[in-house]
């Protein structure tokens, strides 16, 4: 039975192993050398199968062909060379690297790769930076620590309607500004221990935090869920970064206060900002949490009000101009501020014995003198205000 492989074309293989040259042998006289078999052994010419084979899949990203690049080489040449007979060497070469770019641009990758961004979660990106720069990451309650307290009766008194009207006007400074100054606490809060601070820090409101600061409020307060002004900054739908790096840089270690179902503020992010939160903590990792080596530093101490008990902090405020009822009364809308404020003037002019430079002594009877000279004519003006218009008719009676 005949082979697969005609006998002429199988003389050629023997003569190749032999050192022949291929090109000195003759060419089979039966064209067997142009076609092929397949496995059944089947004649097929070499034109009819390439014609029926299947296209191949064009590749995403090919190279382009050698007389495309010399082709491009040439035209960045010559126009390199017709800008430098200009005169303008720097603009030659950054039109050319320019033109390089659009035609070549699956080669040639321009400029720096972009950093990557975190796409897990601020407290997951925050715990692996902090383990990275030698920092622990233990967690502490908040309502076991010093940054729970009571709150007081200036404060309950302080937190009403009027006030808590004022936390939503973020371009009304004015109105807050004016309670301040007429007796309401800035540390204003309900029964709860939920503040005008957490109020304004759930909102966003960079300004009102200012003044309430400036007015002397805590950051460092808890209601008594735990949760502390930082929790409602990070549960905003729409995070202001300025308030957040306002109360970091008052206590960064809010940050790491759990609240009574055991979560820290940034567990409450929401998802869609994840990215946003990420970026803004990568770029004040430096600030606040600078590279530490925990064999030659030490280890890391506890925030400091974690030491400390429960109510074991009073909020110290300025003098109070009006009574814990008369503030009660201005913070529910049941006293006007023109009223407050005129009340707060008659108790700025009450007399203080330790900055008076007279004062009364029942020993001294220099200091009053029925005998003593008196404008009559001031005595009628008084009597006058008072009603008694007659006083000569009065001073006979």
């Amino acid at each position: 039975m005949p082979g697969r492989i005609p006998e002429a074309l199988k003389n050629v293989f023997l003569q190749s192993q032999t050192g022949v040259d291929v090109t000195q042998i003759a060419a089979p006289t039966d064209g067997a050398g142009f076609k092929v078999f397949n496995n059944r052994g089947l004649r097929v010419h070499v034109h009819r199968k390439v014609a029926h084979q299947q296209a191949p899949k064009p590749e995403l990203m090919r190279a382009p062909r050698r007389s495309s690049l010399e082709n491009m080489r040439s035209d960045n040449m010559s126009t390199m060379s017709g800008l430098s007979s200009s005169g303008d060497s720097t603009a030659s070469l950054s039109t050319m690297t320019s033109t390089a770019t659009a035609t070549n641009h699956h080669i040639v990758t321009q400029g720096t790769k972009p950093k990557k961004i975190e796409t897990g979660s601020p407290q997951a990106f925050l715990n692996k930076e902090l383990k990275r720069r030698g920092y622990n990451l233990k967690s502490y309650a908040t309502l076991e620590s010093g940054y729970y307290t009571h709150p007081n009766e200036h404060q309950l008194a302080s937190y009403g309607r009027i006030v808590t009207k004022a936390m939503y006007q973020p371009n009304n400074t004015k109105a807050l500004g004016t309670l301040l100054e007429c007796g309401i606490s800035p540390n204003a809060c309900n029964k709860f221990g939920e503040s005008i601070v957490h109020l304004v820090c759930r909102r966003g409101h960079y300004d009102l935090l200012t003044m309430l600061m400036d007015a002397g409020c805590s950051i460092k307060v808890s209601d008594d869920y735990g949760r502390t002004p930082l929790h409602d900054a990070c549960w905003q739908s729409k995070p202001n970064f300025d308030v957040i790096r306002l109360i970091f840089q008052t206590d960064k270690h809010l940050v790491r206060m759990r609240d009574i179902r055991g979560t820290t503020p940034l567990s409450y992010v929401k998802e869609e900002n994840f990215i946003k939160w990420n970026e803004f903590l990568a770029s004040i990792m430096d600030e606040f949490w600078p590279r530490r080596n925990p064999t030659t530093d030490g280890e890391q101490a506890p925030p400091p009000l974690t030491t400390m008990r429960p109510n074991s902090i009073q909020l110290r405020e300025k003098d109070i101009p009006l009574t814990i009822n008369q503030v009660s009364m201005l913070s529910a809308g049941d006293m006007t501020v023109e009223e407050a404020q005129l009340l707060a003037m008659d108790d700025d002019s009450t007399f203080d014995s330790d900055e008076s430079e007279t004062y009364y002594d029942s020993d001294d009877s220099s200091f009053y003198d029925s005998d003593s000279d008196f404008d009559e004519a001031e005595l009628e003006e008084v009597c006058m205000l008072a009603g008694n218009f007659n006083l000569k008719e009065y001073c006979v009676r």
